[in-house]
């Protein structure tokens, strides 16, 4: 059967990203940018679930919250947690509660099925997970990369803000900063340290 997905809110490049994970896996999608398109675009047409990105919920209370998700009927709404580790989900059902949807077979299933596409282990494709996976696509020292980052807007993401080591990138948002900052990056050239290549055993 094929299911179908309303998304809400996230930057263009990571509604790309995630609508290829879903179309990838047989999901139906339609996008939205943010909540106030969502309500009128759910109800004119048939969607299994509702996919919040965390900007477009970040501002909101979680009276607002609640609010809006029973705009949504019974239908399962799920929303990214901005503040991920390994051991958690990164995509969390927000409504209906948990023990609400055991009657409901189908729905638990695709809930599961979605939180198992977003879990933190899985990579998402066009994704850089480290430094060093960045160092090697940007082909640049690492320390080059955080004065990148800090001085001229280098767009590293982390899925933490109380661990500031773990970072991850886009390579579509890595590709247009190399283009729009190029100007900068030659006038670094000299001060870039090499790529440091470990020496085979």
């Amino acid at each position: 059967m094929l299911h179908s997905i309303l998304t809400v809110g996230g930057t263009p490049e990571l509604t790309i990203l995630r609508n290829q994970v879903l179309i990838a896996r047989g999901f139906s999608v339609v996008s939205v940018s943010h909540v106030t398109y969502a309500v009128p675009v759910f109800h004119s047409s048939n969607f299994n679930a509702v996919i919040l990105c965390y900007t477009a919920t970040e501002n909101m209370s979680n009276k607002e919250l609640m609010a809006m998700t029973r705009q949504f009927k019974a239908i399962p709404v799920l929303g990214f947690n901005r503040e991920i580790s390994p051991e958690q989900d990164n995509l969390l059902l927000i409504s209906p509660r948990t023990s609400e949807l055991k009657g409901n077979g189908e729905a638990a299933q695709l809930v599961s099925d979605l939180q198992s596409l977003f879990r933190l282990e899985t990579a998402v494709p066009g994704s850089l997970q480290s430094w060093k996976e960045i160092s090697a696509y940007m082909n640049r020292g690492i320390r080059t990369l955080q004065r990148w980052e800090r001085d001229f807007g280098l767009p590293i993401h982390r899925p933490s803000k109380h661990d500031r080591s773990a970072v991850f990138a886009l390579k579509p948002e890595i590709d247009e900063w190399m283009k729009n900052t190029r100007k900068h990056r030659e006038t670094e050239t000299t001060r870039e340290e090499p790529v440091k290549m470990s020496r085979a055993a």
